[in-house]
C-alpha cells in the first residue's frame, strides 16, 4: 500500500488506523506513507503495523511499515 494523503489533513494516521482495524492486509504486507518530516510516525498500539524504517527527503518523510500477524 502506498499512501500520499494531503499534508496537514490528518489523514495519514487515519489511513493507518483503518488498515490496522480492517482485514485487508496479508501478513508481511508492506505499507509506505508519505507525510511532512516534522510529524511523528504512527505507532500502532495493537502491533498490527510495525515501523521498519523512515527516510527523510527535505520536508518529506516516508515511513515504511510491515504488517505483522493478526493472531
Amino acid at each position: 500500500v502506498l499512501a500520499d494523503p494531503p499534508y496537514g489533513s490528518g489523514l495519514a494516521d487515519r489511513i493507518l488506523k483503518a488498515l490496522c482495524r480492517g482485514n485487508c492486509l496479508e501478513n508481511e504486507a508492506r505499507v509506505v506513507i508519505e507525510r511532512p518530516a516534522g510529524e511523528s510516525p504512527f505507532v500502532d498500539g495493537g502491533h498490527r503495523l510495525v515501523l521498519e524504517r523512515s527516510a527523510r527527503y527535505g520536508d518529506t518523510r516516508l515511513d515504511f511499515y510491515r504488517a505483522a500477524s493478526s493472531a
